[in-house]
């Protein structure tokens, strides 16, 4: 039986940031079954409490994963950070999806 998996690929400096909470998205069982694979690029805003939000995707991604991506993103947390001043520091990132069956 082949297991469908999700998996992160850093794209933008999102590496450099600790994450405190950081579930994967969970393969939608429909897109599974339809054998419906890709990878896919989000951009998010990494606020300056470690919250994330402002996703946009890449236009070619299905609805069906879009939505499955923000249900995870939207439960990120990274450390806060700070600038050399002190300032608590908001960073736009990006970031790629990878869904695929073995």
């Amino acid at each position: 039986v082949s297991e469908p998996w999700a998996q992160e690929q850093h794209v933008d400096a999102l590496e450099s940031w600790t994450a405190i909470n950081k579930p994967l998205p969970i393969y939608p069982p429909s897109a599974a079954r339809r054998d419906r694979e890709g990878a896919f690029l989000v951009e998010f805003t990494i606020f300056e409490n470690g919250g994330v939000g402002e996703i946009i995707h890449a236009p070619a991604t299905p609805k069906i994963f879009s939505r499955a991506i923000d249900k995870a993103i939207v439960q990120w947390l990274f450390k806060p950070k700070h600038d050399a001043q002190g300032q608590p520091v908001r960073k736009r990132v990006k970031t790629t999806f990878n869904f695929a069956i073995e």
